[in-house]
């Protein structure tokens, strides 16, 4: 789909009570990331937008207004972190120009170990919690680690992680989804009885 103009961003903006002009005068930078930005999105395809400046985070259905200062873009949380990859490879500036903060970005063994940290931590919480959950909720879980798999399968090649479409195409692709399941669960340090009988089943029948 080709990049959509900013009267339909502004649009969007309005219905979640922001104003476009606003975030003109109040950030240094505005960048719309994600499948919209990368022009493979659709009508239902939400917006995410990046504002480098003083504000709260939004997140409605149909909008992710996330806010970072700028004292934040010059620290490491930020320069090695999975968004920063992503919005440098795939965002849009439509406010100010990229900032410096955009030449230190990479994608190191830290973005790894936090992806790592993620996965585990919620792997626990699964487990802990899975003789409760509903099948469905047991379905939503696994394509949960579905896509951070993939997106850890990305970081370990130092590569920016795509939006979900791009990786709803790569997994599509793969030749062998159990092999490749069982082998991120080892990288991720989670493969057990649990994790092997439960969720990586799951996670190869589960789709976008």
């Amino acid at each position: 789909m080709p990049w959509t103009d900013e009267e339909d961003l502004a649009r969007c903006l309005e219905r979640a009570g922001v104003a476009l002009a606003g975030l003109r005068e109040r950030c240094s930078e505005v960048v719309v990331f994600g499948s919209r930005a990368a022009g493979i999105g659709d009508a239902r395809s939400d917006w995410d937008v990046l504002c480098v400046g003083d504000g709260a985070t939004r997140r409605t259905r149909e909008l992710d207004l996330v806010w970072i200062s700028a004292s934040f873009t010059r620290g490491d949380a930020w320069t090695t972190g999975e968004l920063a990859s992503h919005v440098v490879t795939y965002g849009r500036w439509i406010v100010g120009n990229p900032g410096p903060w955009v030449s230190h970005v990479a994608i190191t063994s830290q973005t790894v170990r936090r992806k790592v940290r993620w996965i585990q931590t919620h792997v626990d919480t699964w487990r802990r919690f899975w003789p409760r959950c509903s099948p469905q909720l047991r379905t939503r879980y696994a394509a949960t680690l579905r896509y951070n798999f993939l997106r850890l399968d990305f970081l370990l090649r130092k590569q920016a992680v795509p939006p979900r479409q791009s990786l709803d195409r790569w997994f599509a692709e793969l030749s062998d989804r159990a092999e490749w399941s069982e082998a991120m669960a080892a990288v991720a340090k989670v493969r057990d009885d649990f994790v092997s009988r439960e969720l990586l089943p799951r996670v190869c029948r589960s789709s976008g």
